[in-house]
């Protein structure tokens, strides 16, 4: 998808789009800025080099690189460097052609669209759109906006110009899911070019390719559709895995104890969710509900976003949802059903058939409230965050025997679930 200018049509409609908020993704360019003009450009041509790698004649494209690095400012230098940063963001986004699941068509890769603040001008993007074209690629389309208002105006006009809305994801390392929602994929900054990705950073970087599997493959940040893994015969399926690490959450008295629940809807302590949004960062889990709750979330992703009476049919998901979204967290599936319904079964089944359609996932953790589930070989992967409360045995006491919640050790226990190696796991965590 290329066009001419700002006022023009473009060639074809894209079915998918990416909008990358480069100015939050950049490693930090102020830091880069208060560096040595030699350093800066050395830097540069570093990445330029590590870039042309994936061109056919390296020793040209470099050369090439290096003429239009020698004609930059200082500022247009740094500027350039940064952005080459958001390289591997950007080969994620081009790696696949992300056809939908019921597409039979023709494969279209996403068109990645740039989002640059306010402090980010179209002279200072020149010289790194010039360096991408010698060696990679090219800005095909970029948005300058001044705020978040401005942001969420603008990509909305920039999508109402199809005829036909394209699937499309915003990634950013700032929360955004205020302007949209569960669209919004929060990942880590980049670091500069040379420099190696943290375990953070890579399991936030494995995360952001299943979220993008799921908006532009499944076309739903929200995933429901298990039966759909189980078909042995699309290999599709397998490639464009929906999960990578899975986080199955209990909500009342995992992120909430007995003296924050209300007479009405769920409420959710802002220390637990504080810590649930840790274990996401630092592991890129999904979060796959297994409570009871996850019946009216079903319902309220099948009806669709904006349709009529939503607040009335589905207030406490909705107010679950907004509290999530405050914290960067979403909900991204439920577990299937199963035909055990009840009993100290039915929890366990729904989980182990989720993991029996989803043989790609890395890893997986429960957080649970209640001991009264018959886990079997799960058990390994439970964290009950129940536990007796030490005032209990105090005189004149009258609260609760035992009291509920996400603690900073449970939160601790699950990351280091998470990120553990399953072929080299401790046969008892205990």
């Amino acid at each position: 998808m290329k066009r001419k200018n700002n006022d023009e049509a473009f060639d074809f409609t894209p079915n998918k789009t990416v909008f990358i908020d480069a100015g939050s993704l950049m490693p930090d360019l102020p830091l880069l800025l208060t560096l040595p003009d030699g350093e800066i450009r050395s830097r540069l041509e570093d990445a330029a080099a590590r870039v042309s790698v994936h061109r056919g004649d390296c020793e040209k494209v470099t050369a090439a690189a290096n003429e239009i690095i020698k004609t930059m400012g200082p500022q247009e230098a740094a500027f350039a460097c940064s952005f080459l940063g958001l390289m591997r963001i950007i080969w994620d986004v081009r790696a696949h052609k992300w056809r939908n699941a019921d597409e039979k068509g023709s494969d279209l890769r996403p068109v990645p669209v740039f989002l640059f603040s306010g402090e980010i001008t179209p002279e200072m993007t020149a010289g790194a759109n010039a360096l991408l074209q010698t060696c990679f690629s090219s800005i095909d389309d970029a948005i300058y906006y001044e705020d978040r208002q401005d942001l969420e105006a603008k990509v909305s006009g920039y999508l109402a110009q199809f005829s036909e809305k394209p699937a499309f994801a915003v990634i950013s390392a700032a929360n955004l899911m205020a302007e949209f929602g569960d669209r919004n994929i929060i990942t880590e900054p980049m670091p500069l070019p040379g420099e190696d990705l943290t375990d953070q950073q890579k399991n936030m970087m494995k995360r952001l390719h299943c979220s993008l599997n799921r908006l532009l493959f499944y076309r739903s940040s929200y995933f429901y559709d298990w039966d759909t893994l189980f078909d042995e015969d699309d290999y599709r399926h397998r490639i464009y895995a929906p999960f990578w690490k899975i986080i199955f959450l209990d909500i009342d008295g995992v992120l909430n104890d007995d003296g924050t629940v209300p007479e009405r809807g769920p409420a959710v302590d802002p220390e637990m969710a504080a810590r649930l949004s840790q274990i996401v960062s630092r592991t890129g889990a999904d979060i796959v509900l297994s409570s009871s709750w996850k019946w009216g979330f079903q319902r309220y992703f099948r009806a669709g976003a904006g349709t009529a009476g939503r607040k009335e049919l589905y207030g406490d998901c909705i107010e679950l949802i907004n509290v999530f979204e405050s914290y960067g967290l979403s909900v991204s599936g439920v577990t299937p059903r199963t035909p055990i319904t009840g009993g100290e079964d039915a929890r366990p089944c729904e989980i182990r058939a989720c993991l029996s359609r989803c043989p790609f996932a890395f890893s997986y953790v429960i957080l649970e409230d209640d001991e009264f589930w018959r886990w079997g070989w799960l058990r390994r992967n439970v964290i009950t965050t129940i536990k007796p409360n030490p005032r209990a045995g105090e005189a004149n006491f009258s609260g609760y025997d035992y009291i509920d919640g996400l603690t900073p050790e449970h939160a601790d226990r699950a990351i280091a679930i998470l990120n553990e190696d399953p072929l080299i796991r401790p046969r008892d965590r205990d």
